[in-house]
């Protein structure tokens, strides 16, 4: 396990129960949109407490999947199979993303497909590091459990959805540069068949024999949705079955025909 991996850990909150929908209405989240979290009405920083407070005022109909705090604590809000209420304004949103022009022009709510994430700090403060290594385990978590493409049109910010509103959003202090590459970093695509490798099942690739012991991928990461209600991804290779269970452990389950069957069926 890598040491951002290592500091990820999602303590549940939830919220009042009506700041959200229920389901995705047969989308699924094909993206991550970072927020940076606003100033309360008087002027005064958000925290992850006043969030927590806000997102379980019916009156402010809004929400968010997580937040990460500056000491690098994570809460999570809303569960990832229903839509939370934070990229639903489209201002001179940016077509160049084709899953945003495709929202557009098939008139569905950019929530709809979409993970939110809130930061603690205003638009132009610098990250903590501890806050860094939270918000990088969390993406590299829900590129491995939800199948984000770890590319930044897929990552995005929320100035790209509602740019004139939110043009700061989550501002000059967020740090792309770095998140984008040491997402890169630890990810693969296998020249042989194509087929990505994401955290955590990478590393763990890596650290463990790599392509000797387990051979090429042989398919994509799948949510554990599809047919593996126990585990959280599933991931083939030549030689093994990676499974991601809760608690960030990983498993190998069994390869064969057998195997592959269960892919197709869960595909």
């Amino acid at each position: 396990m890598s040491q951002a991996d290592a500091d990820l850990k999602i303590v549940w909150k939830g919220t009042n129960g009506q700041n959200f929908w229920a389901g995705r209405d047969g989308e699924s989240a094909v993206a991550i949109v970072d927020h940076c979290m606003s100033k309360g009405a008087d002027g005064t920083r958000a925290t992850l407490e006043s969030c927590a407070n806000w997102f379980a005022k019916p009156k402010s109909e809004v929400s968010a999947h997580f937040g990460v705090g500056k000491d690098g604590r994570v809460w999570q809000f809303v569960d990832l199979r229903n839509t939370a209420w934070a990229n639903g304004i489209l201002e001179q949103p940016d077509l160049s993303l084709p899953w945003l022009a495709e929202c557009v022009s098939r008139k569905i709510n950019p929530n709809r497909r979409t993970i939110s994430i809130e930061h603690e700090g205003d638009s132009n403060d610098t990250m903590p590091e501890a806050q860094y290594r939270a918000t990088l385990a969390l993406h590299r978590f829900l590129i491995a459990t939800v199948g984000i493409k770890a590319d930044r049109q897929h990552i995005v910010g929320h100035y790209q959805v509602t740019a004139r509103q939110r043009a700061n959003c989550p501002g000059a202090g967020f740090p792309w540069a770095r998140l984008m590459s040491d997402l890169a970093a630890s990810s693969f695509q296998d020249p042989v068949t194509g087929f990505a490798v994401n955290e955590p099942f990478a590393s763990f690739w890596r650290d463990h024999g790599g392509l000797s012991v387990f051979g090429r991928p042989v398919s994509e990461a799948i949510s554990g949705e599809k047919g593996f209600p126990e585990c959280q991804s599933i991931q083939w290779f030549e030689r093994a079955r990676f499974e991601l269970h809760p608690g960030g452990v990983i498993m190998l389950g069994l390869v064969g025909n057998e195997a592959r069957k269960l892919f197709q069926m869960a595909i």
